[in-house]
């Protein structure tokens, strides 16, 4: 991502303003598609993008049980170089982002994971993200941000024999554990989960606490309780850009879902269009311009088929009707989760091509026209 401004601010507030706002046209999008022609065999998963319309991609052999990671660039799907013996002869590989130099996050992983190792992938050159601190073991790699740190999760082994997890960010060889809030392993394993990284190193995700569950911010590795919607016991953070602003969802007793975006302790909920009763849904992706991606559900209970939204300027919409009227895809493609949003206004998105079998997911990337 690239450095805030004053226009950005000046956006970023804009977004954030629900009424008295002249809206602009909404955009439209051009589709590629990743995954519909050999989603029988195969299946292939966009893991990231960055501004450049650089994308990571892992594809998954069905048949044989391995997988490959890539790099897609100008319509160009090539192996990342560097990595296919890392674990021994025919390692496998996955991706696991990418930043906006085209450095992708890789685990790189023998046939019966007797060997699993996660990198920094650049051009060829590989960057050992691990050994793990002593008595952990480094489990996954999410990332990198801009200044090549991850974050992911460390195993350990307890006294007794069982394992736990830690959450962790890495930079430079070194490792930070991450800690929950206190009480925290009453939700998840090691007590917290890591799911966003901005480029000045602020990390955001979840914690467990004595209370419920709550979104949070690192900052120098200090847990930092953002707390929850006014009146909605839970909250779980996403994704962070480098103004602060982050992403998630509210979670009522019973399981509806409010997506909100968050910025200096203040929770702005998100409209969810409405089809004549009570929608969940949450936000996922945010860039440095506002710009908001999540999903709805069709019903409070958050069950049935998902819809693609983006958030922008106050307004929301449905993804799926923002497609080029033109495009060849159109008539097939159906959006269903909205993951990411570069600083270029792309889009990346789970759907289904209507023409695959059964329906198979697919990943889509909408780049914008206008």
């Amino acid at each position: 991502m690239n450095r805030s401004s004053v226009s950005i601010v000046m956006f970023a507030a804009t977004l954030l303003s629900s009424s008295g706002v002249a809206q602009a046209a909404p955009p439209t999008y051009r589709l590629t598609e990743f995954g519909a022609d050999d989603s029988a065999s195969k299946a292939t998963y966009v893991t990231g993008v960055n501004a450049l319309g650089e994308i990571a991609v892992t594809v998954y052999d069905n048949g044989n049980g391995t997988s490959q990671a890539y790099l897609w660039r100008s319509g160009t799907l090539t192996s990342l170089s560097g990595i296919s013996n890392l674990c021994g002869p025919n390692s496998n590989s996955s991706s696991a982002g990418i930043n906006n130099f085209g450095h992708v996050g890789v685990s790189v992983y023998s046939s019966d994971f007797t060997c699993f190792k996660n990198y920094i992938w650049n051009q060829g050159k590989v960057t050992f993200v691990g050994p793990g601190p002593t008595g952990y073991t480094v489990e996954s790699v999410s990332g990198p941000n801009d200044r090549d740190e991850v974050i992911g999760s460390l195993a350990g082994t307890n006294p007794d024999g069982s394992g736990f997890q830690v959450q962790y960010s890495w930079q430079n060889g070194q490792f930070t554990i991450l800690p929950p809030l206190p009480n925290g392993n009453m939700y998840y394993p090691g007590g917290a989960t890591a799911t966003g990284l901005n480029d000045f190193g602020v990390i955001a995700g979840s914690s467990g606490t004595a209370g419920g569950f709550r979104g949070v911010i690192w900052v120098n590795s200090k847990a930092i309780d953002m707390g929850t919607c006014p009146g909605i016991p839970n909250s779980a953070a996403g994704m962070i850009n480098n103004l602060g602003m982050v992403v998630g969802s509210c979670q009522v007793n019973g399981g509806t879902f409010v997506p909100f975006v968050w910025q200096a302790g203040t929770f702005t909920t998100l409209p969810i269009p409405n089809n004549g009763q009570p929608q969940s849904g949450s936000a996922l992706g945010i860039n440095d311009l506002g710009q908001i991606v999540g999903y709805q559900y069709p019903n409070s209970a958050g069950t049935g088929p998902a819809t693609a939204l983006l958030w922008e300027r106050g307004a929301v919409y449905d993804v799926n009707t923002l497609i080029a009227p033109n495009d060849p895809l159109k008539p097939y493609a159906v959006l269903l989760v909205a993951e990411e949003v570069t600083l270029g206004g792309q889009i990346g998105a789970m759907g289904q091509d209507t023409r695959t079998p059964n329906n198979s997911s697919v990943f889509y990337v909408l780049t914008p026209e206008n």
